[in-house]
This record gives C-alpha cells, sequence and structure tokens, in this order.
C-alpha cells in the first residue's frame, strides 16, 4: 500500500497517520518502514524472551 505524503512531516502528523503493516519510524520529517526482521532475529528474540 502507498500512501501519499508531504515532503517532510512534523511529529504530529506522523502521529495522526493511520497504522501500517510493517510498521512505520519517524526519522527526520520523513516515513520509512521498518523492515521485517529476519528468521534469525525471531529465533534470537524468541531465546531472550524465554531467559526471563
Amino acid at each position: 500500500m502507498t500512501i501519499s505524503q508531504p515532503a517532510f512531516l512534523t511529529l504530529a502528523e506522523f502521529l495522526k497517520q493511520p497504522e501500517t503493516q510493517p510498521a512505520s519510524k519517524y526519522i527526520d520529517g520523513k516515513i520509512n518502514q521498518k523492515p521485517i526482521p529476519k528468521t534469525r532475529h525471531s529465533k534470537l528474540r524468541s531465546k531472550l524472551m524465554d531467559a526471563k
């Protein structure tokens, strides 16, 4: 899904945007999609969560 957006947004404008999948991040006035974690990342995360 492509969302047209102005060249730069304020943080307040970004927070008014609907949630996206995958999630988006706000850096220096621009919206970027967060990358989807790879398998290795997911396995490590599971091990760390189990260690709690």
